[in-house]
């Protein structure tokens, strides 16, 4: 009987929720709102939008030393590369890798773009 007890009074705490305890926002999110209503949250918006562009798959690597000196025939690229990029400087623009690269860039400069509009919506806005 003390068994039944037991299991019955932990089964209706492991099932009970605490639901101040499931509304904690992660510290890294703050609300747009609270963002903007700062200068220094219009600075850091903005360094968020530079360290978006600087990653390797913008202007950290594919658009200043990947694809463009491919293209233009700055790198002699043999059989063996590292890279990927021989098919790049075959111009073979229906290779998978150099179209993933593709995609990525483009999903990642409008990405930039996207949250660079919302910035200026605020501006605007004050």
């Amino acid at each position: 009987m003390k068994r039944y007890y037991i299991l019955i009074i932990t089964a209706a705490v492991a099932l009970t929720s605490c639901k101040k305890w499931l509304d904690v926002r992660p510290e890294s999110e703050v609300e747009q709102e609270v963002l903007f209503s700062k200068e220094d949250g219009f600075k850091d918006a903005i360094n968020g939008l530079y360290s978006r562009a600087v990653i390797e798959n913008l202007y950290g690597r594919e658009m200043i030393a990947g694809i463009p000196e491919v293209l233009s025939q700055n790198y002699s690229i043999g059989y063996q590369n590292g890279w990927n990029y021989r098919e790049t400087m075959l111009f073979n623009f229906k290779n998978s890798t150099f179209m993933d690269r593709r995609d990525d860039i483009w999903e990642g400069l409008y990405n930039v773009i996207a949250n660079a509009n919302i910035v200026l919506s605020y501006v605007d806005k004050r």
